[in-house]
């Protein structure tokens, strides 16, 4: 297997979702955990067809980087994104830092759940309602599934 760098990947990347095509590529990074785990899963990027939503997962341009996190809130042009294993700090992007959203999570290669669905929704309903105990939430989790 060929390993790109990030910058030549996500030239790609962005590449592919300028043309109006889904990308689907597998996530690297903890910040996402536990709906993502670092070199498991994998989810489609796709355009944006719509302006996008609080709790939508985005891939945004952030200080030189591309990250993959949720959008939390937006007020006015600015939206604020955090990762779901991240507790304490946040992102902020406008419309314009956004590349695309994700629209499918495949979990170890096999089971796809559309971000729309009703278990991404609940996921998403529990995981949001716990944030001032997130920090523990994770230390448990994270030694669970070592």
């Amino acid at each position: 297997m060929k390993t790109l760098s990030n910058d030549i990947f996500f030239a790609q990347v962005e590449s592919e979702i300028a043309a109006g095509r889904s990308v689907r590529f597998k996530v690297k990074g903890h910040s996402m955990y536990p709906l993502l785990r670092n070199g498991k899963d994998e989810v489609t990027l796709s355009p944006l067809e719509k302006v996008p939503a609080v709790n939508d997962i985005v891939l945004f341009r952030y200080r030189g980087k591309h990250i993959l996190h949720r959008i939390i809130s937006i007020e006015g042009d600015t939206y604020t994104i955090q990762g779901d294993g991240i507790y304490l700090s946040c992102e902020y992007c406008t419309r314009e830092e956004i590349i695309g959203v994700v629209t499918h999570i495949h979990k170890n290669g096999k089971v796809t759940i559309g971000t729309t669905s009703k278990r991404s929704k609940f996921y998403i309903f529990c995981w949001h309602r716990l944030r001032f105990c997130r920090r523990y939430l994770l230390a448990v989790l994270r030694r669970v599934y070592k």
